[in-house]
């Protein structure tokens, strides 16, 4: 029997971003809802149509990287933080049009 090496791909970059192949989901992503958001691993290779091995290479990849991402993570702070601002005070106007609409 012959033996050939089989190139496993699991991961791209896209625009300097990883992702497991074929743009799926980004690893930060996915690594951030299983260690840090306690996502169950066999729940998100379901929920985004993943193999194990996809899973634990992005893991992998993001382990291996882990100045890069944090770094990522404090460029994003900004924005999300105005995301999240910006969110509670359309919920806040939200409300306040309901209760005078349900006061009328």
């Amino acid at each position: 029997m012959e033996n050939t090496t089989v190139p496993l791909v699991h991961l791209e970059m896209i625009d300097g971003m990883a992702y497991v192949a074929g743009g799926k989901v980004k690893v930060r992503m996915l690594a951030e809802l299983h260690l840090e958001g306690g996502a169950a691993a066999e729940d998100l290779m379901a929920r985004y149509d993943i193999t194990p091995a996809e899973f634990h290479t992005a893991l992998a990849y993001y382990f291996d990287h882990l100045d890069q991402f944090e770094t990522e993570r404090q460029s994003l702070q900004p924005r999300m933080e105005a995301a999240q601002s910006e969110s509670a005070r359309r919920l806040t106007q939200m409300k306040a049009r309901r209760k005078s609409a349900d006061s009328s």
